[in-house]
């Protein structure tokens, strides 16, 4: 009596073999796919527009839009004071989603002094905020944009709360205890998101090679955008608003 062979017990068969190439394949198209990290883009943002003739946005929080016309009575409307602080720069293009760019800590949208400090904070799509009261008094911090409507209730001091932006848009940020503290928060479809210095400048470092939207956004200045292209090393771009 004859015994065949393990290997050839199920109809002669040898067993299968795995096939690498259909897990190599896919991996080494997306590798070929991915932009290459290429360089830094960096300038200043120079505000030299005439305070004169600039129009003061309106803070009305029941508009749910941001409106250039005069400033709302009662509800701290208004030029903040223009600043390159109170500035949002970030970049539009095919590459903006290819790489994660992680957030440095929670941003915060602090209640100091009654005033929101800062002014303007700008951050991507899905940003959780922090909203800390450093007074010893209480806030109530609300919005009623149609862009993220909220109302946190009355807390003191020591206390915070968050919200998370998930669209993006305009949020007009208020106090109902307060009618002087206003603030903004510009939310963006794109992960490269920053905002400059007290000198003005900004910096977006390692960024995928190719050609990006470059938009400055501001509350009194308007929105502004105009092509960069980024190569490797570092790469200028000024900005005049």
């Amino acid at each position: 009596m004859s015994i065949m062979p393990q290997r050839n017990r199920r109809f002669g068969r040898r067993p299968r073999r795995p096939r690498w190439w259909l897990v190599l394949v896919p991996a080494l198209w997306m590798i070929l796919a991915t932009p290459a990290v290429g360089g830094e883009l960096r300038g200043t943002i120079r505000i030299v527009s005439d305070s004169g003739t600039m129009q003061s946005s309106t803070l009305d929080p029941y508009a749910g839009t941001l409106n250039s016309a005069g400033a709302m009575p009662g509800h701290g409307g208004g030029m903040h004071g223009t600043t390159p602080r109170d500035i949002v720069v970030y970049l539009e293009g095919p590459n903006t989603h290819v790489l994660a760019r992680p957030v440095a800590g929670k941003p915060q949208l602090k209640q100091i002094n009654q005033a929101f400090e800062p002014h303007v904070l700008g951050v991507p799509v899905g940003t959780t905020v922090d909203f800390p009261n450093g007074d010893l008094v209480y806030h109530n911090v609300f919005s009623y944009s149609k862009t993220k409507k909220f109302d946190l209730g009355y807390y003191g001091k020591g206390k915070s709360k968050q919200v998370t932006f998930d669209k993006p848009g305009v949020v007009q940020v208020f106090c109902d205890i307060h009618s002087t503290m206003s603030a903004y928060v510009l939310v963006v479809d794109s992960p490269f998101v920053t905002q400059p210095d007290d000198s003005g400048a900004y910096s977006f470092p390692d960024l995928p090679n190719g050609t990006y939207t470059l938009r400055v956004w501001h509350p009194d200045l308007g929105d502004r955008s105009m092509k960069v292209t980024v190569g490797d090393g570092v790469n200028d771009f000024d900005v005049n608003l």
